[in-house]
């Protein structure tokens, strides 16, 4: 979601602020409306993938309106429409175009973020629909649970990317790896630590200063990415993964790749946080004759 350009069309004071506050910590670059002239002018001069509108049931009929013009342009006649707040009404008028997806008037979160991953991702491609924001938040969770818990760092996620064969690898200066696997995928889940970083995990958790990254650190590394990963797990099961309990393991060297054994889909989660970086990464690849997640 995060490489698609969202155009949002919102008259509705009180449903922009929902919108808005739903969509920034997963977009950070959506285009947002509030008026008619503004949103013609941003929708001629630039290409969007999506279009959410909530706007006044009477404009949706309007020959003038934002979307009966959208139809007559090339570029928008198969661009896909969310529409905040549903009604037999409105139905009846957009029901001819294929692409409009309704959002109910009490609307939450996770109804709009199960519509885009459905508008952006193929249905058919079970990778791509495992690794959405349902399956991202609990993994984001954890880690800032337990990085505020334990060590009082407050940790900053960044905008969620894909990394694929072309992508610039990811490099740290000790990971703690685990497997993640269940029926109907298997993968590995990888928290990748710049020292500085760490270091002051470690301080924090354990009253102690450490000037580089030795054993004890990297039992402080194998501690965080197990509970980590057991948080996430607890959570992802709830819904129904039914990932397996595994062990994890530990990188160490100055700058090193990430390298996951497996092949298949890798999600990047970068954090910051005023100590330094870090990286968590998951690597899925779905079991031949998997169920869709």
């Amino acid at each position: 979601m995060q490489n698609k350009k969202i155009l949002v069309f919102c008259e509705d004071p009180h449903a922009m602020a929902r919108l808005r506050e739903s969509l920034t910590p997963v977009h950070e670059k959506a285009s947002y409306c509030t008026q008619a002239t503004e949103v013609f002018f941003r929708a001629q001069n630039e290409d969007f993938d999506v279009v959410v509108m909530r706007t006044l049931k009477a404009s949706l009929k309007d020959p003038k309106g934002f979307f009966t013009w959208c139809q007559t342009q090339k570029k928008y006649r198969r661009t896909p429409f969310v529409v905040v707040g549903e009604d037999i009404e409105d139905k009846n008028v957009l029901i001819a175009h294929e692409l409009v997806r309704f959002l109910p008037t009490e609307w939450k979160t996770a109804q709009l973020f199960d519509l885009l991953d459905g508008l952006f991702f193929d249905e058919a491609d079970a990778a791509k629909k495992i690794v959405n924001v349902k399956f991202i938040n609990p993994i984001v969770g954890a880690v800032v649970d337990v990085l505020g818990t334990m060590a009082q760092i407050q940790m900053e996620r960044g905008a969620p990317a894909l990394r694929d064969k072309n992508s610039p690898k990811t490099h740290g200066d000790v990971t703690g790896m685990i497997s993640v696997n269940s029926e109907n995928f298997s993968g590995s889940l990888a928290m990748v630590f710049k020292e500085p970083l760490i270091l002051a995990i470690y301080k924090n958790m354990m009253s102690e200063n450490k000037t580089l990254i030795d054993d004890d650190v990297k039992d402080c590394v194998m501690e965080l990415t197990n509970i980590v990963f057991g948080n996430a797990r607890r959570d992802l099961n709830l819904v129904g993964h039914n990932i397996k309990s595994a062990r994890p393991s530990v990188i160490s060297g100055k700058n090193h790749d990430v390298v996951h054994s497996g092949q298949g889909l890798c999600l990047q989660l970068p954090f910051k946080s005023q100590h330094g970086d870090m990286v968590v990464e998951l690597l899925v690849s779905i079991v031949a004759g998997a169920k869709k997640a």
